[in-house]
């Protein structure tokens, strides 16, 4: 492992604290956390309109309206973004650039890299109700439904572009439950981990 260069990528639930987890670990290590509202930045300049930005979201064409609904030409734009994403994140790591990546099928995408770590973020349902009712101001009810969609969503989008399955623990260096755990101490499990690992 080449200490110089350092990827972590953050597979996550719906609700379970993923991004804020990325975004602390990104902090403790001093690197840029590469996530949608990042991508949708970094890659404007990559023909991407207006109207596509609600393709930055993890969204396989299984998952998008029919054909008849939207045309085709929407399925070739939400093709084009997600490979989009894809090569930039490659790119950046062959550049030796150090960050963390949220989501994106990052720990496929970089599967030979020898620097990526790779962690995905669960939690327990109700837990995740809630953090979202109180992030949205919605009802835990509504928040419970919109947890169990998002997350058909991303697990079908991960799916479709990768052969490694959304969740599988043997896709990671480790599974963590925040809502055991805790936001901050998910954060510490992954820096020690990360620390022990580059020793």
């Amino acid at each position: 492992m080449d200490n110089r260069q350092l990827i972590i990528t953050i597979g996550r639930e719906f609700g379970s604290g993923g991004l804020e987890i990325a975004e602390k670990i990104a902090a403790r290590f001093g690197i840029p956390v590469y996530d949608k509202e990042y991508f949708t930045t970094a890659l404007k300049g990559d023909h991407i309109i207006a109207r596509d930005q609600v393709l930055f979201d993890e969204s396989s064409p299984l998952t998008m309206p029919s054909v008849s609904m939207i045309g085709t030409d929407w399925f070739d734009r939400q093709g084009r973004i997600d490979y989009a994403e894809f090569n930039y994140i490659k790119r950046e790591a062959d550049a030796g650039k150090s960050f963390v990546v949220v989501g994106r099928c990052a720990e496929y995408v970089l599967k030979d890299n020898p620097n990526r770590m790779s962690f995905f973020i669960l939690g327990e349902p109700e837990a995740k109700a809630k953090r979202i009712a109180a992030t949205y101001n919605m009802s835990e009810q509504k928040a419970m439904t919109a947890c169990k969609n998002m997350d058909k969503t991303r697990k079908a989008y991960h799916n479709f572009y990768s052969n490694i399955k959304w969740g599988d623990s043997r896709a990671y260096d480790l599974c963590i439950n925040s809502t055991r755990v805790g936001i901050d101490n998910a954060v510490d499990i992954i820096e020690n981990y990360v620390r022990t690992m580059r020793r």
